[in-house]
């Protein structure tokens, strides 16, 4: 499902509130592709669950 469509979906509306879409993306994919390109060891499911879970923490909807 691209982003977009998991973005404006009711329950991303109810935790995020409304949200710039290419905002989120980069936030979650640029720890994701710095990653990637900087180290030899790809990100696993558990890292990258933690990036999400890092930010739904950190983010609080204007």
């Amino acid at each position: 499902m691209p982003f977009d469509q998991v973005l404006h979906t009711e329950e991303a509306r109810e935790r995020l509130g409304q949200v710039d879409s290419d905002l989120v993306v980069a936030q979650l994919l640029g720890p994701i592709l710095f990653t990637e390109l900087a180290t030899p060891t790809p990100l696993g499911p558990v890292q990258c669950a933690r990036i999400v879970d890092d930010f739904l923490a950190g983010y609080s909807p204007a």
